[in-house]
């Protein structure tokens, strides 16, 4: 779900987040994310996206630091409460949370895992 956005389910975006390698002049430059682990192959993440407006294609950053694992139906903040939630928080709580966020002028006060 993208707030706003007009994605389909099942259509491919291309996100990014800081964090990587890069070889300049024969030195290899590093840049680490301590709070923000790599993502895995077949984990499933709730990602925080922003639009890259000046981007020509469709194209996200991550907007906030930090990796959340989502895992049966809870999710597994890297940062614990730095996205308003705690770890183990039910997915649906999260949802919620977000829905009554969007619906409303005062941000939100987050969830409590259940």
């Amino acid at each position: 779900m993208i707030k706003g956005s007009q994605l389909t389910p099942g259509q491919t975006i291309l996100s990014y987040r800081a964090g990587g390698e890069v070889e300049d002049d024969g030195e290899l430059l590093r840049i680490d994310t301590p709070d923000a682990p790599p993502y895995k192959v077949g984990q499933t993440y709730l990602l925080m996206l922003e639009r890259d407006e000046t981007a020509s294609k469709l194209q996200y950053h991550v907007a906030e630091e930090g990796t959340t694992v989502v895992t049966g139906a809870r999710v597994y903040p890297s940062i614990p409460g730095q996205l308003g939630f705690l770890p183990g928080t039910t997915i649906a709580d999260v949802l919620a949370d977000f829905a009554q966020a969007a619906n409303s002028s005062p941000p939100s006060q987050g969830c409590k895992p259940k």
